[in-house]
């Protein structure tokens, strides 16, 4: 069987990429789902503008999975250990201190 390629500057023209992982084109894969775009469409999009923020030296970097896993464990555990301080703070409230009078004759308020 013989492919038949079409002009080499059409738009619909083969082009393969080696070296993408796994983990990139899975990506690719999710994000043109849901914008419902083409993946060529996309990538074209995508390439030109890396392309381009890359040649003006204003290049925007991409967060890894892994630093946005730590952050949000980070900030997990912040709002963890302010709550705990929160609850100790609110029970600290409620048990409140009784006065001399109360200590003395023992009665409640």
């Amino acid at each position: 069987m013989i492919l038949k390629r079409k002009k080499q500057d059409s738009s619909d023209s083969i082009w393969a990429v080696r070296g993408v992982s796994h983990e990139a084109r899975n990506a690719a894969k999710m994000t043109t789902s849901k914008v419902n775009q083409s993946m060529g469409l996309w990538l074209s999009r995508v390439i030109v503008e890396a392309a381009h923020s890359e040649l003006k030296g204003t290049k925007t970097q991409i967060a890894r999975q892994e630093d946005v896993f730590n952050i949000l464990e980070n900030l997990s555990n912040k709002f963890e250990k302010e709550l705990f301080d929160l609850r100790q703070e609110l029970q600290q409230i409620n048990t409140k201190k009784k006065s001399w009078i109360q200590v003395v004759f023992n009665k409640q308020p």
